[in-house]
């Protein structure tokens, strides 16, 4: 991966998702992607790029923003500056993938409750926190990460249940 100083790098083009079941999916990266502090995350995602998902369930297309970690950002509070995309997307798997374990807080173990801290315990050790704000009357909130060859989504929809998928391998063409 490249040096975090130099995410500025433009990586702009065609990001292909080689799903578990073979099938491939395309959609374009106009804005530069960013890279993870190695320092502000566990070790299975260290350098790695990070973009985050939320889900229209309604219009069933999802938006992808794609974040900017400033440095000396700590805790789930990051700032960043975000870009906008807009795709359709009718898959819902339900099964969490194996590359992270859901911890039980508020109520994520209770399909009906959207919880208000969600900590992800990776499988190469550390943790991440991060909150959930339902009361802006967002339908879904979702993250995306890459972990080595795979590509790890969290979505939770409308207080009802959570969704998440793994892609099997991530490769991003000029």
């Amino acid at each position: 991966a490249p040096d975090p100083k130099a995410r500025q790098d433009s990586l702009v083009g065609v990001f292909e998702c080689i799903h578990e079941d073979g099938s491939l999916e395309k959609f374009l990266v106009t804005q530069k992607l960013p890279w993870v502090m190695a320092k502000l995350w566990s070790p299975p995602v260290e350098k790695t790029p990070l973009m985050e998902f939320t889900w229209d369930k309604k219009a069933e297309t999802f938006h992808r923003y794609q974040y900017m970690i400033k440095p000396e950002a700590k805790g789930p509070g990051y700032t960043y500056t975000i870009t906008e995309d807009t795709k359709t997307w009718k898959e819902q798997p339900e099964k969490p993938p194996a590359a992270f374990i859901l911890g039980d807080t508020d109520g994520i173990n209770e399909f009906n409750k959207i919880p208000t801290k969600v900590t992800t315990t990776w499988e190469g050790g550390g943790m991440t926190q991060f909150t959930i704000d339902s009361s802006i009357g967002k339908p879904t909130y979702t993250r995306k990460w890459v972990i080595g060859d795979k590509f790890v989504e969290l979505c939770l929809c409308g207080g009802e249940f959570y969704m998440a998928r793994t892609f099997k391998k991530i490769t991003v063409k000029k």
